[in-house]
Formats: C-alpha cells, structure tokens, sequence
C-alpha cells in the first residue's frame, strides 16, 4: 500500500522545487503532510472527508483541518472530491436532513430552488449563491458540522482498521 502511494503522490523535494509553490515552500518541509504511516493517511482521510461537505470551501476547510491534525495533504485534498457534481445534491439533502431529525423540523415536502448561474458580476453571483445555500437554513447549518464530524471520524477510523487488516492479510501471505 505503500508503494502505491509513493507512485501517485508527488514527493517532497519536486513540491518544494515547484515554481508554483514557491511562497509555501518553508510549510512544505514539514515530514507529516507528506508521511505515508498509517496515522498520517488516516488524519489526511479524515481531514478531507471531513471537509468535502462544507460547500464551496472543501479543500480549504481540509486544508486547514489537515495542518490542526499533522495529516497527509495530498490525500486530505484526494478526499475532499468525494464532493463533486453528481453527490453535491445527495450530500446537501443529507445535511439538511441531519439537521431537521436534530431539531425535530418534520418538513417532508422540501422542494430545491434551480440555482442560476450569473456571472455578469461578482455581486450578482454571490447573490445566487446566498440565496440558493439559505433556502436550506437552519436545518442545514445544524446539520452541516455533524455530518462533518462523522464523516471525520468514520474516515478515521475506517482508515485505521482497513491499513491494519491489509497489513495482517499481508504478513499472513508472506509467511
């Protein structure tokens, strides 16, 4: 499993040479954001999955929970794609059905307003993008840091529990 992450991930010495990345280039020695151990591989899971709910701000939220975890960034940043055209609206329905069985809103007839994409002006597009994130309200705010949470902490330890059993099915092959 290892080497299968050597091969996908960039290493640490082309990341810090890259023209593109040069202003980050002292956060980017940092061993654990590039360590392939199976605790840095579970904080950077759990770190990205964690963030891939929160709309619009996925790989900055898991970004940002990945350097509070010492995880590994580039898996984290993986993760948050979880969230993607086709789940965007399946993950959004479930945080706010989260958030309705939490605060005991029994609204069975929610309807989805079209989101219109308007790019004449900054304005008129974050003004498509509040309105079309507040119809969820309440409900969705509540159930946005739950879902985060334990999509968090299943990727934890799913993590955690799969490297382990492929590391037993391993040793049990070689002996």
């Amino acid at each position: 499993m290892k080497n299968w992450f050597k091969k996908f991930i960039p290493s640490t010495r082309s990341m810090q040479n890259s023209h593109e990345l040069k202003g980050l280039k002292s956060f980017l020695k940092a061993s654990c954001f590039w360590s392939h151990d199976h605790q840095s591989v579970a904080r950077g899971v759990a770190a990205g999955l964690a963030g891939a709910v929160i709309p619009g701000f996925q790989i900055f939220y898991a970004a940002i929970l990945v350097i509070l975890l010492r995880g590994n960034l580039p898996i984290a940043l993986l993760c948050t794609l979880l969230t993607n055209p086709l789940t965007a609206l399946p993950i959004t329905y479930f945080t706010y059905f989260i958030g309705t069985l939490i605060i005991g809103n029994n609204k069975n007839n929610f309807v989805i307003q079209k989101f219109q994409w308007d790019f004449s002006s900054f304005h008129a597009f974050w003004s498509n993008v509040s309105s079309w994130i507040l119809q969820f309200g309440k409900a969705f705010f509540i159930g946005l840091p739950i879902v985060s949470l334990c999509l968090g902490l299943i990727g934890y330890f799913g993590t955690i529990l799969i490297w382990k059993t492929s590391t037993l099915l391993f040793r049990k092959k070689k002996k």
